[in-house]
């Protein structure tokens, strides 16, 4: 009896514990990118091409940290961090 008590007090503090690379995987967004539109990405986000052939203009605007992505051709997504 004192051996179940004992297992399942280990398995209740080994559930509770935080794992904060689940809570960080929870706020991420991915966005496949549409040809023409802008899109304003930061620090810490993701570009990925998705075809060889992509083309993504980016241009970083000098006054704040954002920077605009748009995609000329191809296909591309943003994972937004």
């Amino acid at each position: 009896m004192k051996y179940i008590l004992s297992l399942l007090t280990v398995l209740l503090f080994a559930s509770c514990g935080n794992n904060s690379q689940d809570e960080s995987r929870a706020t991420e967004s991915t966005v496949n990118m549409e040809t023409g539109k802008v899109y304003s990405v930061k620090k810490g986000d993701k570009l990925i091409k998705t075809t060889d052939d992509a083309v993504v203009r980016i241009t970083k605007k000098a006054q704040d940290d954002a920077t605009e992505v748009v995609l000329i051709s191809g296909e591309a997504k943003i994972i937004y961090n």
